[in-house]
């Protein structure tokens, strides 16, 4: 099984593919799903639940993948747990044999469902990774989350470098399809050599239709509403 750390070390580009997981779907149709993405990926990232609703644990998911030998990229938030139920987490994932991490604070519960659903944030995404790459025996590779903008011209990615400090290995960007955008956020993670620190991938994300480019124009705020206006003037417009 190629994992996603041997990606990362031996080829310039790296592809994953993020599974699109309900409440519902059982052993049979994960493993269907991520060999079908897993023919053209490097890895499948698993992810958490959402800030609205729970999904199957990625813990269990990732136990599924790696019996059908699959490499998971497991992602855990500290906005579900306290920290003892993430130590518990990480130990799990070591234990299971999971070698990739991407390690976030998780998007807030929106208004909607408070005060039925609350945050926890019992632990910051700092103290996750230190607790993760400390320890022993588990050579985690980790990962975590950075917001694409466009910087000043002496900005500097402190608050990512207090991340790699910690243990973090390769960042993903949130979902950003402004090429603009990225060449400028690029251009200073390279002028201040991040880049030689850890590896950055660029999040997308196909839009199915109509109704979900405005939802993302809406709801994420690195979506820009001329992505969603865009696609919506399209010649030959998405079904909605």
């Amino acid at each position: 099984m190629q994992t996603f750390q041997q990606a990362l070390r031996n080829k310039d580009f790296t592809l994953t593919a993020e599974l699109a997981l309900d409440a519902t779907a059982g052993r049979d149709a994960i493993i269907l799903q991520a060999k079908k993405l897993a023919a053209e990926v490097d890895a499948i990232q698993v992810p958490d639940s959402s800030p609205s609703y729970a999904t199957l644990s990625p813990i269990a998911v990732s136990a599924i993948l790696l019996q059908a030998g699959i490499d998971p990229i497991l992602h855990m938030n500290c906005r579900d747990r306290n920290q003892l139920a993430l130590r518990a987490d990480v130990l799990g994932a070591r234990a299971l044999g999971v070698s990739s991490l991407l390690l976030m604070r998780g998007q807030e519960v929106p208004v909607d469902v408070r005060p039925r659903v609350k945050a926890v944030y019992d632990w910051g995404t700092l103290k996750l990774i230190r607790f993760a790459s400390s320890l022993e025996h588990a050579n985690f590779l980790i990962g975590s989350i950075a917001t694409v903008f466009k910087p000043a011209r002496d900005w500097k990615p402190a608050r990512l470098e207090k991340k790699a400090e910690a243990g973090t290995k390769f960042i993903q960007t949130q979902l950003c399809f402004d090429a603009d955008l990225l060449r400028h956020y690029f251009e200073r993670l390279v002028a201040e050599k991040f880049i030689q620190r850890a590896s950055v991938m660029v999040a997308l994300a196909p839009l199915p239709s109509a109704d979900m480019a405005q939802w993302l124009g809406k709801t994420e705020r690195d979506v820009d509403n001329l992505i969603a206006d865009g696609i919506l003037s399209a010649a030959v417009p998405i079904p909605g």
